[in-house]
Order: structure tokens, then C-alpha cells, then sequence
């Protein structure tokens, strides 16, 4: 049996499960936070490996490829962002789109790009 939740304090309740931006809402909405968004550089990215990083990773030695590989396959944070910025070269973005996978758990997706070139 549900109770009034304002009667007991509450200015907001929020059900499990429940959505990112559900939890940014009601703090905007009850305590007047503002956000402030930057630029997103996942869409620059990922068309940079659209485009020019299919080439890029084949082009990559072996060796690598294999470490970042099984990093992968092993889930070593640390392992992968070293492998990563090995990768490092200042005239495509590949690093930077395998950073940003990396850092949201997409080990799937960077795996199929190892795999598709090999």
C-alpha cells in the first residue's frame, strides 16, 4: 500500500529501476542545478575510425595488436589504456576513439575492429 511520500518528507521519489535521466531531472528540478554540456568528440571520433581508422589498424604491428587483444579478452583496464596510448600517433584519432570505448567497457567493439582487419 503506497503511502504519500510528501507526507512523510519526500519531494520526489524515483522507482528502481531507474534511468540516468530520471536521477538529473529531479535534481534540477528540486534543488535548480543547471548542467553545462561539452562538445561531445565521440561522433569526431568515431567517424575518424570510419574512415581512416580501418586503415589505421591494419597498418598496426602485430605484436600489439595481440597485446591489445588479449587485454581485451583479460578485462586489464591498465594493460589496455598502456596498449592504447602506445597507439598514440598525432595524425588520427584512433587512440583517442579506442580511449574513448575503453573507458565506457566497449572491449566488444574494440575487438571486432582488431578482428576486421586481421
Amino acid at each position: 500500500m503506497p503511502e504519500d511520500h510528501q507526507t512523510l518528507g519526500f519531494n520526489h521519489f524515483i522507482h528502481k529501476p531507474f534511468e540516468e535521466l530520471e536521477i538529473f531531472t529531479a535534481l534540477q528540478q528540486h534543488l535548480g542545478v543547471q548542467y553545462s554540456y561539452a562538445e561531445s568528440i565521440s561522433e569526431q571520433c568515431e567517424i575518424a575510425v570510419n574512415t581512416d581508422g580501418w586503415q589505421t589498424v591494419a597498418n598496426l604491428p602485430d605484436h600489439l595488436l595481440k597485446k591489445l587483444e588479449d587485454a581485451l579478452i583479460l578485462g586489464d583496464p591498465q594493460i589496455i589504456q598502456q596498449t592504447i596510448q602506445s597507439l598514440n600517433n598525432p595524425n588520427n584519432h584512433l587512440a583517442e576513439t579506442l580511449t574513448l570505448w575503453a573507458d565506457r567497457f566497449e572491449y566488444s567493439r574494440i575487438l571486432d575492429l582488431i578482428r576486421s582487419v586481421r
